[in-house]
């Protein structure tokens, strides 16, 4: 009985608030004293053997990283706050039995932000600190044992509730911003998490995301993000990976980082290595933007499926598999990009397979990469799917691209130059050849005076809003069925635009024998139009080109 009076009075005094605080202080200045940082908290409450409550707990650092570029600037010295901690648990779970460690039924955080500090180090040998390895002393163990096979926690529910988190990066070498998120400045705020089973065992922290939302100071918004994680050994793996914001859903079956170390996450872009399989899933290319800022007018959406893998400045991808959600085009792509998020020198190699278009289709993919305006091609080859297998190399703002084109109404192929694709100012440009065998041009541009033709051309074009600006280096026409006869023999030259025609044509075709050379131009001011035509015809044969079906009929001019 004495025995169960002096448990019984204990109980009693642990629950009175002066004997909590005491002992509560007391077990925080002991783990003070091991760190470079102060743990401290406003009030504590403890229900013995089921609830733990903390109100008001920091971790404040000791030594805040002062800012180089600007040193009068306040330093950072909060790790880590939260207006409430609550812990729920059992006597049992507090004990754990053999080979398990402490069990705690429910973790509460509301009100959390935390701080991640990157600093350079001492020296140019040193790759630099962050907050969080300096005040827990965390270093790097050249001889790091084999971790415990032992569970350490398990916790069977996690809640965040109005969470923030900030990375600040002092150090001198900084991933290059060029908009979008800011790798050296990440802001993020509103996370609220809803997880289970939290375990750590055998140096691997295993868990599964059943909600997780936030938002980022940029703009990007995730409104819904789930999965299953397990971090550890140098790999963050995660299966069933699904996220949504405002414009894409994305399914992931499968995502994983492979580092040396957590440090490596502060050079993410060269050091943490991905692979991913992507079921198929709707994305849009507002949300790339937020990654790829130069992307940021475009408002593409595809639904796309494949593989990709590599560091994000070397990223391969494997048969994704995209089509556009506005109908048109479709097809398997398969290359790399390197460079990025550094857009302005991303270099591409990427080949396309399978791809079937249509103008109306391409029209309105060319047009999201236009500064202003949109390019309709949906009145040409009304109802024609295209099939096409293409290459693409070079930068993203000036590649090399090659495309052979088939389609029920003739073939071609295209070699050309794509230049000033993501620059803001300037009209997209393309400098190439195009090699045509019998099509129908009479189906691509909505006529029967016109059918199967057989040409060759170099030409340049700048894609301005409205009609595109031409210039026909030289033109070869080997057939071209007009009005139901095969021309041959037809030479061109010349300049094209919406308002301005220059140029001169021959033909030595048997029945037709004639020289053309005129200029038009119309006057935006004026509406007056200015023409200036030459033509010599040396032959023709009216009745052979179907022109006079009355018999012979020849023209000399």
């Amino acid at each position: 009985m004495a025995v169960v009076a002096i448990l019984f009075a204990g109980v009693l005094t642990l629950q009175l608030p002066q004997v909590q605080t005491f002992l509560t202080r007391k077990v925080t200045d002991a783990l003070s004293s091991k760190l470079d940082g102060d743990i401290v908290f406003e009030k504590l409450h403890f229900k013995p053997f089921t609830t733990l409550v903390l109100k008001n707990a920091a971790i404040i650092d000791r030594n805040p990283a002062t800012d180089p570029t600007d040193p009068q600037k306040e330093k950072v010295d909060t790790f880590f706050r939260a207006g409430y901690i609550i812990a729920r648990f059992s006597l049992k779970g507090l004990a754990g039995s053999e080979g398990e460690g402490i069990h705690i039924r429910k973790a509460y955080i509301a009100d959390a932000r935390m701080n991640l500090v990157l600093q350079d180090g001492k020296d140019t040998t040193d790759k630099g600190t962050d907050n969080l390895s300096r005040i827990f002393r965390l270093k790097k163990n050249q001889n790091k044992k084999e971790p415990s096979p032992k569970e350490l926690f398990h916790i069977r529910n996690v809640e965040l509730d109005n969470m923030s988190f900030a990375l600040i990066n002092y150090k001198t070498r900084k991933t290059p911003y060029h908009g979008g998120m800011n790798w050296n400045d990440l802001d993020v705020t509103s996370i609220d998490l809803k997880a289970r089973d939290l375990m750590f065992k055998g140096g691997i922290m295993t868990g599964e995301v059943g909600e997780l939302s936030f938002r980022e100071k940029s703009g990007f918004e995730c409104s819904s993000l789930t999965g299953k994680a397990k971090v550890g050994n140098g790999r963050t793996i995660v299966e069933d990976l699904k996220l949504k914001d405002q414009w894409s859903d994305i399914d992931i079956p499968l995502y994983m980082m492979s580092y040396d170390s957590v440090k490596d996450f502060s050079d993410y872009i060269d050091k943490v290595k991905m692979d991913g399989i992507i079921a198929r899933s709707m994305v849009d290319f507002r949300t790339i933007s937020f990654f790829a800022p130069q992307l940021s007018d475009n408002k593409l959406r595809v639904l796309a499926e494949g593989r990709m893998e590599g560091v994000v400045r070397d990223l391969h991808f494997y048969n994704i598999s995209a089509i556009s959600q506005a109908g048109g085009f479709s097809g398997i792509v398969n290359g790399s990009l390197t460079g990025l998020p550094d857009i302005d020198n991303t270099r591409i190699n990427a080949t396309v397979r399978n791809f079937h278009l249509t103008t109306d289709g391409l029209g309105r993919f060319v047009s999201e990469w236009m500064k202003g305006g949109r390019l309709d091609l949906s009145r040409f080859a009304k109802g024609t799917v295209f099939n096409v297998d293409a290459s693409a190399k070079g930068l993203l703002n000036s590649m090399e691209t090659e495309a052979s084109i088939s389609s029920e109404i003739g073939q071609a192929d295209v070699k050309a130059r794509l230049s000033d694709l993501i620059i803001s100012d300037k009209p997209i440009g393309i400098d190439g050849t195009v090699h045509t065998e019998d099509l129908d041009l009479g189906q691509i541009i909505g006529t029967d005076i016109i059918h199967q033709t057989t040409l060759r051309t170099g030409l340049k074009a700048k894609l301005t809003d409205g009609f595109p600006d031409v210039v026909i280096d030289s033109l070869i026409v080997d057939k071209m069925n007009l009005n139901g006869y095969d021309y041959s023999g037809i030479a061109a030259v010349g300049k094209l635009s919406e308002r301005a025609f220059d140029g001169r044509i021959i033909c030595n075709d048997p029945s037709l024998n004639f020289l053309f050379q005129g200029t038009f131009a119309l006057s935006s001011k004026t509406k007056n139009a200015l023409y200036q035509f030459y033509a010599n015809v040396g032959h023709a044969d009216l009745n052979a080109m179907n022109i006079d079906k009355r018999g012979i009929s020849r023209v000399q001019l």
